[in-house]
């Protein structure tokens, strides 16, 4: 199965931005549906959080994979940086405290039952020359795609802004 999300980020500090939730191109019937997302915090330095309400329409497998990228709203794909931001998190039998955080509500065990869920994942953004040289500007896409194995359970992309000053 796979969940995928996509963002755009640009924010300044202690702001909330509740961004559109667009699916991924191709994907018309998810298994997993991401219905909202909020963002706060997102200041190079600070602790951002992303936080989703998600359905699960049908019981997801044994090894989910939530997979995380970044692009220019050009479509530019940034490369993956783990100092960034974690590129891949297991959302059962997670080991980091980021996996257990955002896999608390089916209690970071497969299969994952149908239903409404809460996700939080919080990260530290980088802070530095090499950071605002990643961010640019500070707007970015972010893509959330959620896998297992092959097969895509979900994807979408939100637009955020990082306060990069």
């Amino acid at each position: 199965m796979t969940f995928v999300l996509a963002a755009v980020v640009h924010a300044t500090i202690a702001d909330i931005q509740n961004p559109p939730v667009t699916r991924c191109p191709g994907l018309d019937n998810p298994v997993v549906d991401v219905l909202a997302i909020n963002v706060t915090g997102a200041k190079l330095g600070e602790e951002i959080a992303i936080d989703g309400a998600v359905h699960v329409k049908e019981v997801v497998g044994q090894h989910p994979v939530l997979q995380l990228s970044f692009a220019k709203p050009d479509g530019e794909k940034l490369p993956c940086d783990p100092r960034v931001m974690p590129c891949q998190l297991n959302l059962c039998n997670g080991t980091t405290e980021q996996e257990k955080e955002l896999s608390k509500d089916w209690h970071n065990t497969c299969p994952v039952q149908p239903g409404m869920y809460s996700t939080h994942l919080p990260f530290l953004l980088p802070e530095g020359q090499d950071a605002k040289n990643y961010f640019g500007d500070g707007n970015v896409v972010v893509t959330f795609k959620i896998v297992n194995g092959s097969e895509v359970l979900g994807c979408v992309f939100i637009p955020v802004a990082i306060d990069v000053d």
